[in-house]
């Protein structure tokens, strides 16, 4: 999708960025309240493991999906 109004493109990025924030703040201390204390350091180390596999699995989609996205906007700039 690309979007032409600058508002819907902010509200977007605010949204996922308090999304995002959420989820980095309250994952760490919601573990914690679900896991024994013994297990704790495994849990937050596979919390870990988890991130880094999708970062470095879905790393390269975003990045060709973005070269995509771009390649189109220069086309629709160009066209206009």
């Amino acid at each position: 999708m690309v979007y032409r109004s600058y508002n819907v493109v902010l509200v977007l990025g605010v949204w996922f960025g308090m999304c995002r924030g959420v989820r980095s703040v309250f994952m760490p201390l919601l573990i914690p309240s679900l896991v024994p204390v013994e297990r704790l350091p495994a849990a937050l180390s596979l919390l870990m493991f988890q991130t880094s596999i999708n970062f470095i699995i879905f790393g390269p989609f975003i990045g060709k999906f973005i070269q995509t996205i771009c390649m189109e906007l220069q086309i629709l700039t160009l066209m206009v």
